[in-house]
């Protein structure tokens, strides 16, 4: 129950952050609204956001009590130091595995279900993007409005281009650190910006286009600048969260105990928070989000 913005994981943290990433996803990232405007009337595009914001909701508890039950079961035989696994984003397979050897079946389902979810969120990614690449940036250099066959070609072409670029970096992401991490990182410099922009129409009219474009600029400027912190520290090994305490005393052929403690060194004072001043790197990442909407809806003069 620790309030401050600097522990890795809290109640508070989790609770809060996830409100606003979910708030940016359900309400006014460009997937959602092209899904919402896909719809014939209003009130089915009111129904199927209660419905995803129930769903998502549902989601997150359900992960949330399924990380605890995990903790439960390795709490006394750590797969990462016991060399079960390499990464700590791989501990959810590695339980599945060994929960579902009782039923036939169920492994390979589980697989499948987060196969198909993958490849639903890269779709839905990889047309969102193409499509706001296509209507901000190219539609308006072309002579003349193309027809839909053309249009469709471009989209293609986007599409196969954007794809090839995702896996090109895929090779960057995977020695950032936790996928989850990064991705709860990434999304919130972009989805507080985004949110903040949405904000500042609602709540102060008196706002202009120069404002919100400045304020979106320096909101991103800001966010993209404490995750880079973050993950050069994170990689440099300049920062070590504190976990939860485990050992190897109930693992076969294992006698390596695993620390519970963690230590910075070297660190430059403004990054340590066991210094006076505040930390920036050391923020939750699922802070991001709501700093951003902060930092772009202070009010502005017209």
């Amino acid at each position: 129950m620790d309030p401050s913005p600097t522990t890795r994981l809290s109640f508070w943290s989790a609770c809060i952050g996830t409100f606003c990433t979910m708030l940016v996803s359900f309400s006014c990232s460009p997937a959602a609204v092209q899904r919402y405007n896909s719809l014939p009337t209003f009130k089915d595009a009111r129904k199927s956001a209660l419905g995803l914001a129930i769903g998502g909701s549902i989601f997150v508890v359900l992960s949330g009590f399924t990380g605890l039950i995990i903790y439960a079961r390795y709490k006394d035989c750590n797969p990462i130091a016991s060399q079960m696994i390499s990464r700590p984003d791989q501990i959810l397979p590695l339980f599945v595995i060994e929960i579902a050897t009782r039923v036939r079946g169920l492994s390979g389902l589980f697989m499948a279900g987060i196969v198909c979810a993958a490849l639903s969120t890269m779709s839905t990614g990889l047309n969102t993007l193409s499509g706001t690449i296509y209507e901000d940036f190219i539609e308006p250099l072309l002579p003349n409005k193309p027809t839909e066959r053309k249009a469709s070609l471009i989209l293609k072409f986007l599409v196969v281009a954007i794809g090839i670029v995702a896996v090109l970096l895929v090779t960057i992401v995977e020695k950032l650190g936790q996928l989850v991490e990064i991705a709860q990182g990434f999304g919130g410099m972009t989805s507080g910006t985004i949110q903040g922009i949405f904000l500042l129409g609602l709540f102060f009219p008196f706002a202009n286009t120069t404002g919100a474009l400045w304020g979106g600029l320096v909101s991103l400027i800001t966010m993209t600048w404490l995750m880079a912190g973050n993950i050069l520290a994170n990689s440099n090994g300049l920062i070590r969260h504190v976990t939860k305490p485990m050992s190897t005393e109930m693992c076969a052929n294992v006698t390596e105990s695993v620390p519970t403690q963690s230590s910075i060194r070297h660190l430059h004072p403004s990054y340590d928070v066991n210094n006076k001043q505040y930390s920036e790197n050391e923020l939750a990442k699922f802070q991001y989000g709501k700093i951003g909407s902060k930092i772009i809806c202070r009010p502005m003069c017209p």
